[in-house]
């Protein structure tokens, strides 16, 4: 099932590119998009994708002029999750099962 993800404290000089090249290595990505003050969204192919480029990249330090991992001290940690709509799904997912499960009472 394709999964997006929420990252934060992306580095000023990404552009769409880098985005698409950095996350790239973890699957195929359907959609992103750079929504400003240093937030994107990734949308991966699968689940397990999305997984494995949180795996690899939360956390990580970007150093200024490049799509490498740095030890930089003045820079913040990438802040990659899945994006809400995956706890919406999950506590609507919940939801409905409560609702089924009333019928028979």
């Amino acid at each position: 099932e394709p999964t997006n993800l929420y990252i934060e404290n992306m580095p000023n000089q990404w552009n769409n590119d880098q985005l698409m090249r950095i996350f790239g290595q973890y699957g195929n990505i359907i959609q992103s998009k750079i929504s400003g003050n240093n937030v994107a969204f990734v949308r991966f192919e699968s689940h397990s994708q999305a997984l494995d480029a949180i795996d690899n990249l939360h956390g990580a330090i970007f150093g200024e002029q490049t799509d490498h991992p740095s030890n930089s001290n003045n820079k913040k940690p990438l802040s990659v999750r899945f994006a809400t709509c995956q706890h919406k799904k999950a506590k609507d997912a919940m939801k409905s099962r409560r609702d089924r499960s009333s019928q028979y009472l």
